[in-house]
């Protein structure tokens, strides 16, 4: 049975490894199937001498390691390329390393090792002859002055937010690339929102949360990324945070004995149907009040009100 009532008098109201040596150029290959955290990667010194001939050094690690340190078994790519003339290369694996000296033995048959020192990412000296992969060999200056880093180009293609609701606490960056990014290469401008950032993690490829914390008040942070060899573009991208206090809950006890069936709002009026014969209603959800229903045939199983066209309605069975 349907019933209709109107209520309208209810309206109320980079790692380094060791301490000395840094990473001048890394490259991610592909991601490891089994665990996407770990991209095997490699890092490059480069130098020249006087004569103009340039020196690169690679070494690649030989297992995944998200924090890469240079240990024995890495294998390496060392090549001379000259002013003119073709490049010559010396390929092999790291024997040793100590400090800013890296052992490197070559992968031709007899060779003798040699060893090359690293600081500020640059090769320092080169001691001992170098037997390249066509068996011919080379005594190398002592000195080599570094070679300027090539800048490599990434695109700051993103910044978002979550929680538009409620309080942030992930600031998503994302490029059109993959790179090795830890929170101290990412500074936060706060604008007065009292922000301050937490731990970097990176979710896929060119994809890191950024966990934040201490917003007192919404509004729009600065977010800007720096890290040799890279120059991100634009430099820095903004993003709007989220603050809401949360609703302070208030307990009520209406005046029914019955169970609610559900409820209904309209014309700022909360109305509810009980399985008691009962309809109650309230301004502002804490203070409930019987309504009249002398004319209205309720019985005494479920009962639903409903709120429409303007109107509540009240269906009984």
């Amino acid at each position: 049975m349907v019933m209709k009532k109107r209520f309208g008098a209810m309206r109320v109201g980079l790692v380094v490894f060791a301490t000395v040596l840094a990473m001048t150029v890394f490259a991610g290959c592909n991601l490891d199937d089994g665990d996407d955290d770990v991209i095997p990667q490699k890092i490059t010194y480069t130098s020249k001498d006087a004569a103009g001939n340039t020196y690169a050094l690679t070494i690649t690690e030989n297992t995944g390691r998200a924090a890469y340190t240079a240990k024995t078994g890495d294998s390496y790519t060392l090549t001379i390329t000259p002013p003119s003339g073709p490049a010559t290369t010396s390929k092999g694996t790291v024997t040793t390393v100590s400090g800013g000296s890296i052992t490197l033995k070559p992968s031709t048959a007899n060779a003798a090792t040699f060893s090359v020192t690293v600081s500020a990412g640059a090769i320092g000296t080169i001691t001992g002859d170098i037997t390249f992969d066509d068996g011919t060999k080379e005594s190398p200056p002592t000195e080599l002055t570094p070679a300027p880093t090539e800048s490599v180009s990434v695109a700051f293609s993103n910044l978002t937010a979550n929680n538009p609701v409620g309080v942030t606490t992930i600031v998503t960056l994302s490029f059109d690339q993959d790179v090795r990014l830890d929170a101290d290469d990412i500074t936060i401008t706060a604008n007065g929102t009292g922000i301050t950032k937490g731990t970097l993690t990176r979710t896929e490829s060119g994809l890191y949360d950024l966990s934040v914390s201490g917003i007192s008040a919404a509004g729009t942070i600065t977010v800007a990324v720096a890290k040799s060899p890279y120059t991100f573009t634009p430099a820095s991208q903004t993003v709007s945070v989220s603050f809401k206090t949360p609703k302070t809950w208030t307990a009520a006890t209406p005046p029914s004995t019955g169970n609610f069936s559900n409820i209904a709002y309209g014309k700022d009026v909360f109305v509810a149907a009980t399985n008691a014969k009962e309809i109650i209603w309230s301004a502002d959800g804490v203070t409930w009040n019987l309504a009249n229903t002398d004319a209205i045939s309720m019985s005494g199983g479920a009962n639903y009100v409903y709120f429409l066209n303007d109107e509540f309605l009240l269906v009984t069975r």
